[in-house]
């Protein structure tokens, strides 16, 4: 298609639909943020530390997510640069930056992001020569098992054995077919190209595919910081930083799986001129994550989408400007107010933004695939049993019949209101449970986590009639205002799974489906537990009275339940003691008539004891 922009005219590889951003609008152009997003700091700079961070990237590994970037004191690519990284088992919680890479004094370290490889969690550093002119670096990466004990630094190779002379781009990632593509900019100077290897190492077996850069002066090519999606024909897209200040990206294409790829070209998708992130969902739509505006301004964060990857007709802000966007507490060279330099990932059942606000705190933005849109198609990744798209991209479990995973909702069901069933055909193991069509019938399950955080479980199911069914979520006897709507199968010898992603402390929970209408909740068969660290437990009957002291209660606790923190009046100064679900002794108050406490506690089920006195209340 041939388009033009202002002087420009153009062919490109994608377009986007018209007036999908509102540039009038400056805090969000117009756009929603979809259900469940959610934004987490991982780093925020104090007085001692250092106060640069940038080049942000995140992955999944062994039931982590890890999180690198360059850290300086103050500046950007400044001498001091080491490469940091933390990581944290629920997403909420992380440990203090830890060492990847450091500087010597013949050069300095910045991220180069991440690949996994099975058991290995490759790091990439790009490593730049202080003496090297024109300015330009050289790809080094670093493996680990554990994520904790690392390899030296080594230098990545290319297909003739020869050093990689170049920096690489930070999120390499696989076609379908498993070629990883990714790019780099090679010296002399900064000249981006595309590359690929057949090696799943990730270390080793580069190629620079066959490009021609664009017209460009000096030592840095017209066209950098890429990033790249597939298309639903084949085709692979490499979207580019524009240095000329169209503000607007470039992109190129390739046909043969990044062996060959055509000049980048402009397209019609306003950019602010700053590194963006691209890729697919598991059902292989493609995604920008990026700036979206025909000026400097790197504000607001959004995600971009399209069903084929050549028309992107869909968008959601991640993160707005205006008061979204926390002041910048330390200043210092090349310090951008807003979102910089995003790079995403998927894993249990998330996309990931990873990026710099104010290139100085660390933070992400995380959306429910659910939330995205996305067809029933698997591309990058494999449908188990169940209809789940599953996989190393995804970070879910398969589910399988006899799988530890699976429970089988006529055997592992705590209680219900309804009957066991196998006259409808198509059903797993011996059976479903048929649901009493009526308001408030329910169904009770017994799950454990061994880990706090956020966590996915799938549902088979059939719902033959033409409206959908929609279920009330109770977890532990608290209503947590989520309603899950079952969508009709066609018949109720058709069944389809849906996800269901809700935050658990570690342990034992009691999880109830109410129905919110007269026809009740759909004929469930099985209930699949995708996130790795979650399983069935057996049934539990969980405490919802507790026996207090017949003398008058001394403790006031509200609100309960509460997601934040929580307030305490006693009548006389006490003690306070604070207990899990599991008995163990949290902390203890000395001494106290008014207190606020709670916001350190992870989700989950406690007690407050003043004296004899025993207190539930929930934190969700």
């Amino acid at each position: 298609m041939l388009l033009c922009l202002g002087l420009y005219s153009y062919a490109q590889s994608f377009t986007t639909k018209e007036g999908l951003y509102d540039q009038s609008k400056t805090n969000d152009l117009g756009l929603q943020m979809a259900i469940g997003t959610e934004t987490v700091t991982v780093f925020k700079p104090t007085a001692t530390s250092d106060h640069y961070s940038n080049g942000v990237v995140m992955v999944g590994f062994k039931g982590y997510l890890y999180c690198q970037w360059q850290s300086s004191y103050t500046n950007e690519d400044s001498r001091d640069t080491w490469v940091a990284y933390s990581r944290s088992k629920d997403g909420k919680t992380w440990t203090a930056p830890m060492r990847l890479a450091v500087p010597t004094s013949t050069y300095y370290c910045t991220s180069g992001g991440w690949w996994v490889n099975g058991d290995t969690l490759v790091a990439y550093v790009n490593v730049w020569p202080t003496s090297l002119s024109p300015r330009g670096g050289l790809a080094y990466y670093s493996t680990s098992t554990d994520g904790l004990t690392w390899s030296s630094i080594k230098q990545v190779k290319m297909s003739d054995g020869t050093v990689m002379k170049g920096i690489i781009e930070q999120d390499p990632h696989a076609l379908p077919n498993g070629r990883i593509i990714c790019a780099a900019h090679f010296q002399p100077g900064l000249i981006a190209a595309p590359i690929y290897t057949d090696d799943q190492s990730g270390i080793r077996g580069w190629k620079r595919a066959t490009y021609t850069n664009m017209t460009y002066t000096g030592d840095v090519t017209r066209e950098i910081e890429p990033s790249w999606f597939w298309q639903r024909n084949g085709s692979a897209v490499m979207i580019f930083r524009d240095q000329t200040s169209t503000y607007h990206k470039l992109s190129a294409k390739s046909t043969d799986n990044g062996k060959t790829w055509s000049t980048a070209v402009l397209t019609d998708n306003p950019d602010s001129r700053a590194k963006q992130s691209a890729g697919n969902l598991p059902d292989g739509s493609a995604y920008m994550v990026h700036n979206p505006v025909p000026n400097k301004n790197r504000t607001p964060l959004t995600i971009t989408l399209s069903q084929d990857g050549q028309l992107f007709d869909r968008a959601f802000v991640m993160r707005k400007g205006g008061n979204d966007l926390q002041a910048q507490q330390y200043t210092g060279t090349a310090k951008t107010l807003g979102y910089s330099y995003p790079k995403s990932t998927v894993w249990n059942g998330y996309l990931y933004a990873a990026y710099s606000t104010n290139k100085e705190d660390v933070e992400y933005t995380r959306i429910p695939l659910s939330s995205l849109g996305m067809v029933n198609q698997c591309i990058f990744g494999s449908f188990d049993e169940c209809g789940n798209c599953t996989g190393t991209m995804t970070g879910l479990n398969p589910c399988g019949y006899e799988s530890e995973f699976v429970a089988e909702v006529e055997v592992d069901a705590c209680k219900y209101d309804g009957v066991f069933e196998t006259k409808n055909a198509g059903y797993k193991g011996t059976g479903y449970i048929n649901i009493d069509n009526a308001i408030g019938t329910s169904i009770t399950f017994s799950i454990n986590a061994s880990t706090s955080g956020s966590k996915t479980i799938s549902l088979r199911y059939a719902n033959g009639g033409t409206a959908d069914r929609p279920a009330t979520i109770i977890l532990d006897g608290y209503d947590l205002r989520y309603t899950l709507s079952f969508p009709g199968t066609g018949a109720f010898t058709t069944y389809k799974t849906i996800n269901l992603t809700i935050n658990l402390s570690a342990g034992a929970h009691q999880l109830e489906l109410i129905s919110a209408t007269s026809d009740g909740l759909p004929n469930l068969d099985q209930i699949d537990y995708l996130s790795k660290d979650v399983r069935k437990d057996s049934c539990i009957t969980v405490v919802t009275d507790i026996v207090e002291s017949n003398s008058k209660p001394v403790l006031e606790l509200y609100p309960n339940p509460s997601m934040t923190s929580f307030h305490v009046k006693l009548s006389v100064p006490k003690d306070l003691e604070i207990y899990n679900v599991d008995g163990k002794h949290i902390r203890v108050y000395k001494n106290i008539s008014v207190l606020e406490f709670g916001n350190e506690l992870l989700p989950g089920i406690y007690f407050a004891k003043i004296g004899n006195e025993v207190h539930k209340f929930v934190k969700y």
